[in-house]
C-alpha cells in the first residue's frame, strides 16, 4: 500500500487553522536509540514560538501527537522537536529524515515566564526527556545574554547513555553564571558521577544558593517531589513552575482530555505555577 503524503491532504489553511500545515525537516540527529531531535521549519506561515510551547505534529496515515519545542531560533524560522519513539506516531516521526515533511498545528499553550526573570537566580530541574523544553528556555536566556544572574540545571536520567544534551549543557557551563549537575539512576563503566534520582541533587541547595524561580519538567511524581523539597527550603509556591503535558489531543481546549481541575492544560498551560495546580496534583497522588 502506498504511504500517504502530506500533499495528499486537502488542506485549506485560509479557512481552517486547525488543519495541519506543512513542515519540512531540515536536519535529524539521533540522541540514543528511539530518541531523535528533528530540526523543522514551516515556510508557509512561519513558526514563531516561545520556550515551553508545543506543536501538534502529524504523520499522515499514522496520527497526531503533541511535541514540546526543545530549542531552535524563532527569528531564523526553525525549531527543534525531541521525540522518543514510544507509540506508532512517535516511532514514525523517529524514522523521518532530512527533507521529508510532517504536519504542524500550533504553536499552542503558555510557555515559561522568561520575560519575568531579569536579574534573578533560576533553577532548572529536569527528569529524562524533560530537559527538552528546558533546553529551549536556556537557549533563549543565552541568546538574550543570559538575562538571569545565574542558572543552575539539575539533570537526571535512567542511564548515562540516555542523558540528553549533556555536551551542550556542559559547553554552556563555561559561563560562570551557568552550573550543571547530573545524576543517573543506574551506574555503568562509562559513568563516574553520582547515582540516584534528580531530586537527590536538591539536597545541596540551601542558603545563598536558593533560587528566585524554579522550572520543573519531567514525570509528574518527580515534579511533585521536587516542588515539596524546594518549598521546605523556603521557595514560595508561586516561584515554582511546572510543565504539565497530560493527554493533549486537540491542542485548543475543546476536547477536555487534558483537564486538570479547572485547567485545560493545552490552553491554560502546559506551564503553570505550583500554587495554582498543587491541590489537583496532590489530590491525584492520594
Amino acid at each position: 500500500m502506498a504511504t500517504m503524503q502530506l500533499n495528499d491532504l486537502n488542506i485549506n489553511e485560509e479557512n481552517d487553522t486547525l488543519l495541519p500545515r506543512k513542515g519540512t525537516i531540515l536536519a535529524r540527529g539521533e540522541e540514543y536509540p528511539l530518541c531523535v531531535t528533528l530540526r523543522v521549519t514551516s515556510f508557509e506561515k512561519g513558526c514563531a514560538w516561545q520556550p515551553g510551547q508545543f506543536f501538534m505534529v502529524t504523520v499522515p496515515g499514522r496520527g497526531e501527537v503533541p511535541i514540546s519545542v526543545s530549542g531552535g531560533d524563532s527569528k531564523s524560522g526553525y525549531f527543534d522537536l525531541t521525540i522518543v519513539g514510544v507509540g506508532p506516531v512517535t516511532r514514525a516521526l523517529c524514522e523521518l529524515g532530512s527533507g521529508q515533511s510532517l504536519g504542524l498545528r500550533g504553536p499552542y499553550g503558555r510557555g515559561w515566564p522568561i520575560n519575568d526573570l531579569r536579574g534573578t537566580k533560576l533553577l532548572l530541574v529536569a527528569g529524562g526527556v524533560g530537559i527538552a523544553p528546558l533546553r529551549a528556555a536556556l537557549q533563549s536566556l543565552i541568546a538574550d545574554d543570559l538575562l538571569v544572574s545565574s542558572v543552575t540545571t539539575l539533570l537526571g536520567a535512567r542511564t548515562h547513555s540516555s542523558l540528553l544534551f549533556l555536551d551542550e549543557l556542559e559547553r554552556g557551563a563555561t559561563d560562570a553564571r551557568i552550573k550543571v549537575k547530573v545524576i543517573v539512576a543506574e551506574g555503568s563503566a562509562e559513568w563516574a558521577g553520582p547515582i540516584g534520582v534528580v531530586t537527590d541533587l536538591i539536597d545541596d541547595i540551601s542558603g545563598v544558593d536558593l533560587p528566585d524561580t524554579v522550572f520543573l519538567c519531567g514525570p509528574e511524581p518527580m515534579m511533585i517531589r521536587a516542588a515539596g523539597l524546594l518549598i521546605q527550603r523556603g521557595i514560595g509556591p508561586h516561584q515554582i513552575y511546572l510543565a504539565l503535558e497530560r493527554s493533549m489531543h486537540c491542542g485548543v481546549g475543546w476536547c477536555g482530555r487534558c483537564q486538570l481541575g479547572p485547567f485545560l492544560l493545552c490552553r491554560d498551560g502546559p506551564v503553570l505555577s505550583w500554587d495554582r495546580v498543587s491541590r489537583y496534583l496532590l489530590c491525584a497522588e492520594v
